[in-house]
């Protein structure tokens, strides 16, 4: 019997999670994939053209759609049996589980099932799900734990949660096992003789409900630019409905009286100078979001944005690197996976927060900062250095012995396997269940 599994694609990053699983699905006998994606992605990413961002275009059936309301639509066109999804869930995938024999499943690709859904989704709407993809079993028992503090679920449910959750690992990495670094660093110009520092390079926006990271961190440049990017964001939060945007100036007094506090440009000039001093290079994978300064695109041996998905920009360039700096972000995990040790920072102090955001994910990740064996915070493997401490001697990350017992350690609790077949064991439970 012929499964016929459709994903969904509501970002253009989803690509990424989502082609290797396509690559598998293609080689499996009796199982069809096609897409449902969203028409400002398609826009952007020119979907079934684009060989180099999807290169099996050619071999997929493509539905686009408007907005979330047309899921169900297009699941019946293409006589969907299985959905997955990347995204959280909503009520349009609730109300195509009320109303179809569609199993919809979610598949893991960051810490969200943990920092923000217990927080911001109503159980019923969890429970659409027919099934979890998880990295690994240390992400089922944290999602089952962060449901029975914040929704009080009951043992029974906890058990039946519990035979709904398969852990997979981490199909975006399976591409990695078949990467040759001479041929990589010959495809980016990068020298083979040198050793590489990663910098995964902060977001600058202006969203991000943070005192320290907003006003303070994450503004750089003269003083004249630093007072118009001030100004700016000041404009930004008193044209919004929030009553905690007064404690700001609060905020702002408190920090100026911190002394010497990094900023992201101080912080990135020492990695420059470290980098120069030892013969390395820098290099960076950014974001058009990003928003990132002239001084960090310029001052970089190599700085990038994606170029492809499979093989994936970010994973290639990690995979060449000798070590990982960054803030706060997942994708420390890939790095890691690329057997590198990492230097992180934690720029999001939840005592300068000044609205919510995201549920819970900024006390989530300074949660996970100051735990001993956490994804943020993992003895030698990686490293989390607080806002508030000096810079000195901070970037002698290359000095750890690689692949150490543990940085296996770290892989097998976070990302649950290091095989490449990922996908493949997300195609065989599909066709088992």
């Amino acid at each position: 019997m012929s499964i016929r599994i459709t994903l969904l694609i509501g970002t253009a990053a989803d690509l990424k999670l989502y082609l290797p699983v396509i690559d598998e699905a293609l080689k499996t006998n009796r199982v069809s994939i096609s897409l449902i994606v969203s028409r400002g992605v398609s826009s952007r990413l020119k979907l079934p053209y684009d060989s180099k961002l999807n290169p099996f275009h050619k071999d997929l059936q493509v539905v686009y759609i408007d907005n979330n309301n047309e899921i169900s639509k297009a699941v019946f066109f293409l006589k969907t049996d299985d959905l997955i999804v990347s995204s959280a869930p909503n009520e349009q995938l609730y109300e195509l589980k009320k109303n179809s024999k569609v199993r919809i499943f979610y598949l893991q690709h960051s810490s969200d099932i943990i920092s923000n859904w217990p927080y911001l989704y109503q159980i019923r709407l969890i429970n659409l799900f027919d099934g979890f993809f998880l990295f690994s079993d240390y992400w089922k028992q944290e999602f089952i734990r962060e449901l029975a503090v914040n929704k009080k679920i009951n043992r029974l449910y906890s058990e039946e949660l519990q035979e709904k959750i398969f852990i997979v690992g981490f199909p975006e990495l399976d591409q990695v096992n078949s990467f040759n670094s001479d041929h990589i660093k010959e495809k980016y110009g990068l020298e083979k003789n040198k050793k590489i520092i990663f910098i995964d390079p902060l977001p600058i926006v202006k969203h991000v409900p943070n005192a320290f990271y907003k006003y303070y961190f994450s503004i750089n440049g003269t003083w004249m630019n630093k007072f118009k990017q001030i100004l700016i964001n000041l404009m930004y939060d008193f044209s919004r409905k929030n009553n905690t945007k007064w404690k700001i100036p609060y905020y702002l007094f408190e920090i100026i009286k911190e002394k010497k506090i990094p900023r992201y440009e101080t912080i990135f000039s020492e990695l420059r100078e470290y980098c120069d001093r030892n013969n390395y290079l820098l290099i960076c994978k950014s974001r058009e979001k990003n928003n990132d300064p002239v001084w960090l695109k310029e001052s970089c041996d190599l700085f990038k944005y994606d170029e492809g998905y499979y093989p994936f920009t970010l994973l290639e360039l990690l995979y060449v690197s000798d070590a990982y700096v960054g803030f706060n972000s997942t994708s420390v995990l890939e790095g890691v996976y690329c057997n590198l040790h990492a230097k992180l920072f934690h720029v999001y102090p939840v005592e300068y927060q000044y609205s919510k955001y995201g549920g819970n994910v900024f006390q989530y990740l300074e949660g996970c900062t100051t735990k001993t064996e956490s994804w943020l915070n993992f003895k030698e493997v990686v490293e989390t250095k607080s806002w508030n401490k000096n810079i000195e001697n901070l970037f002698s990350i290359l000095d750890v012995v690689e692949n150490n017992k543990d940085l296996h350690n770290y892989k097998d609790k976070f990302l649950g396997f290091n095989d490449g077949l990922s996908s493949k064991r997300v195609i065989e439970k599909l066709k088992k269940l």
